[in-house]
C-alpha cells in the first residue's frame, strides 16, 4: 500500500497521543459502522477528505478517545493485525444484520399478518443480534422491548401493540405472531454514489 498522503498523516498525528506514525495508528481500534441514513454520518473522510456515499468507519483513539468518522480505503490502513481485521469484521457483519433486522421488521409491520418464514427469520436475527450483543435480557421486560424498537430497529413511533409483540417473540413466538400490527413504512433518505438523495 502507498504512502498516505500528508492530510492524512497530519489529521492522525493531530488526533493522536503520539507524534510517531507507526505508534498513532496501534491508538486506534474500530468502534462502530455508521450508515448513510444515520444523523451522524459524514459526507466526507475525517482523514483523507474523501467523499463517502454509503458508510462511514467510526474510530476511536483508546488514548484521547477522540473519534473520527473514515471512509474504507483509508480503514484499510488500519488492518495491519488479524486482530483489528477481525474486530472490523465483527463490526460490519452486525451492521449488516442490524440493518436487516430493520428492514425485515418494516416489512413485517407493512403485511399486517405476517408471513410466518419471514417472522421465524426475523426472530432469529434479532436473537442473534442480541446474543451477540450480550443484550438478550431485552425482550424479557416491557423497557426492554421499547429499547429493540427504538436503538435496534430505529422506531421513532411504535404502539404498544409492538412492545408486547417484541417481549414475546423469543418465549413466546406463536402468542407474538399472532399480534398484528399495521404501520406505515418510514421513508429515509439515502444518498447514491452520485451524492443524489434518493428514498429508500
Amino acid at each position: 500500500m502507498s504512502k498516505p498522503r500528508n492530510i492524512f498523516i497530519k489529521t492522525l498525528i493531530n488526533n493522536s497521543k503520539s507524534q510517531v506514525l507507526d505508534i498513532a495508528f496501534s491508538e486506534w481500534v474500530f468502534s462502530d459502522v455508521i450508515c448513510s441514513d444515520n444523523s451522524d454520518f459524514s459526507p466526507k473522510c475525517h482523514l483523507c477528505g474523501a467523499t463517502i456515499y454509503n458508510q462511514n468507519l467510526l474510530l476511536v483513539n483508546v488514548k484521547t478517545m477522540k473519534e473520527l468518522l473514515i471512509g474504507s480505503e483509508c480503514a484499510k490502513r488500519f488492518k495491519s493485525s488479524t486482530k483489528d481485521k477481525l474486530s472490523l469484521d465483527r463490526i460490519l457483519s452486525e451492521n449488516q444484520l442490524r440493518r436487516k433486522l430493520i428492514d425485515q421488521y418494516q416489512l413485517i409491520c407493512n403485511q399486517g399478518n405476517p408471513d410466518r418464514d419471514l417472522f421465524k427469520s426475523f426472530r432469529k436475527n434479532l436473537f442473534v443480534y442480541l446474543k451477540s450483543k450480550n443484550k438478550v435480557h431485552l425482550v424479557r421486560t416491557i423497557e426492554g422491548a421499547v429499547k429493540i424498537l427504538t436503538e435496534i430497529l430505529d422506531k421513532n413511533v411504535y404502539t404498544n401493540k409492538e412492545i408486547k409483540r417484541i417481549n414475546l417473540i423469543i418465549s413466546e413466538p406463536r402468542k407474538a405472531l399472532a399480534i398484528h400490527v399495521m404501520t406505515p413504512r418510514i421513508q429515509t433518505k439515502k444518498v447514491d454514489k452520485y451524492g443524489i438523495v434518493i428514498s429508500h
